[in-house]
This record gives C-alpha cells, sequence and structure tokens, in this order.
C-alpha cells in the first residue's frame, strides 16, 4: 500500500541527535557523544579500555583535614573532589580520637561513622585479628576442623542425593550441573558412626551456607520435620522421636545458656 508515492509499511527513520567532539579524558584522543550522554554525566571516553583504565589508575591521597590516607580516582582529583576522606571532613567537622577495640591504638576516626558503630579498629590487621578464630562469634571450638566419619563417603553421599531424588530437601530444586551438598541435621560430623544415618539431607549449596548462621533455627526446622514423618524415605527403623525428646548437644548447650 502506498500513500502519497510511498510505502505505509516503512517506519520513518528516527532523527539522529547533536553530537559534539570532545576529548578522551585517558588518551585524549577527540570522538563523537552523544548530547543525551553528555546531560546525563557521561560521554567521557572514547572506548570502554580507556573509561577502565582511567578508573583504575587512582592513587592514595592525604586528606586536607585529617590526614588520613584514601583511595582517590584520577577523575574525582581533577575535578577537586578527591581532597577528603569522608563526608563529615568534607563538611568541616573535625574527626575525634578514639582508642581502637583491640591494640589500645589512639586513631582518628571520622564522627558520622562512629555514630553508625563503625570504625571500631585503627587498621584491617587489627579487625582481622579481633573478628577471627577464638575471638569470632561463630568459633565452636574448633569442630570445623575435625575429622569426618569414615563412613561418610561419595557413595553414601550419593544414596541420599538418589533417596531425595536429587532435589533440595528446602526448596525442591533439581540437580543440574553441580550436585546438591549433603548437609548434617545435627551438625555432628560423627553422625554415621553414631548409627544416626537418617541425619542428612540434600541442600542446595544457597540453602547448605545459610545454615552455617543461625544453627538452632535450621536444626529446629529440619529435626521438627523429621519427628513428624518417621517414615520418610529411610523408613521406620531409625527412632527419631527418640532421639529428639532425648536432646542432644545443642539442648545441652541452649541449657547452659539459661543456667548461666
Amino acid at each position: 500500500m502506498q500513500v502519497n508515492g510511498q510505502n505505509a509499511c516503512v517506519k520513518p527513520r528516527a532523527k539522529k541527535t547533536a553530537s559534539t567532539k570532545k576529548p578522551c579524558l585517558q588518551c585524549g584522543k577527540y570522538f563523537l557523544a552523544k548530547q543525551s550522554q553528555i546531560v546525563a554525566g557521561k560521554g567521557k571516553f572514547c572506548s570502554k579500555k580507556c573509561g577502565y583504565l582511567f578508573r583504575t589508575k587512582g592513587k592514595c591521597v592525604k586528606c586536607h583535614r585529617c590526614g588520613k590516607e584514601f583511595f582517590a580516582r584520577p577523575e574525582q582529583i581533577q575535578l577537586g573532589n578527591g581532597r577528603y576522606c569522608s563526608k563529615s571532613c568534607g563538611k568541616g567537622v573535625a574527626p575525634i580520637e578514639k582508642p581502637c577495640v583491640w591494640c589500645g591504638k589512639v586513631f582518628l576516626a571520622s564522627q558520622s561513622e562512629s555514630k553508625k558503630g563503625k570504625e571500631l579498629y585503627c587498621s584491617k590487621t587489627c579487625k582481622g585479628a579481633a573478628t577471627s578464630g577464638p575471638n569470632s562469634h561463630l568459633w565452636r571450638g574448633g569442630a570445623s576442623f575435625g575429622l569426618y566419619c569414615h563412613k561418610f563417603n561419595r557413595r553414601f553421599k550419593e544414596q541420599i542425593r538418589i533417596a531425595f531424588q536429587r532435589t533440595c530437601f528446602r526448596c525442591g530444586v533439581p540437580e543440574n550441573e553441580l550436585r546438591h551438598d549433603v548437609h548434617h541435621i545435627d551438625y555432628a560430623k560423627n553422625s554415621i558412626c553414631n548409627g544416626k544415618a537418617w541425619a542428612f539431607i540434600p541442600l542446595c549449596h544457597p540453602h547448605h551456607m545459610a545454615t552455617n548462621s543461625n544453627r538452632w533455627y535450621w536444626f529446629c526446622l529440619f529435626i521438627n520435620y523429621w519427628a513428624m514423618n518417621p517414615d520418610i524415605h529411610f523408613g521406620a527403623n531409625y527412632d527419631i522421636c527418640t532421639y529428639y525428646l532425648e536432646g542432644n548437644e545443642y539442648d545441652k548447650r541452649r541449657k547452659d545458656r539459661r543456667t548461666r
């Protein structure tokens, strides 16, 4: 179909936006940048490579107010913004002196970050030493360095995955390329040697990582489901309800906390 001698099916071409020549901040080469990109704060580099090289070419400079060293990009230095290490220093708020929680050394910290409960340590070394090993709130007496039962092998893991049809016990996601992890419900590495072969379930990697924190919640969640369904997958030969009612090491730990 033609209208006024033109094909009506052909879409009209979009109007070209105005472009201006600008020098690249990295190599200095002139290139065409669209006006819309310039208004949005873009159009500073002739290519992605130049943009990457420019942003990763920063250097450590000292704060003009507190003297603390920080990393500043060359773009910030050119615009005159790379002079202060934090917003509080930029607003003219003087930093405060506070002792390091770990080594006791006095250092300068911004007031805004201190009000948020941050900047407790004078360096990354002190922070790492204060939050790792026995000083960590997740420390369990070095249980992660213990050895698993010799029966907890590949063959046993495959039996658990096959029994649950290779799906995650929590979300039901089937295995794709990677096999699901086999999780200890009671967090005991010698469960098989103690005759508790039922205390294992397959979990996808995200849910298995989630069980490392708030362990009491995950233990109660899984053990309650097993106690209400003693015939699931492995039959009723394992006295799950008796094990649950007698309590385990986690029940004892919780009682000890209450008596303290």
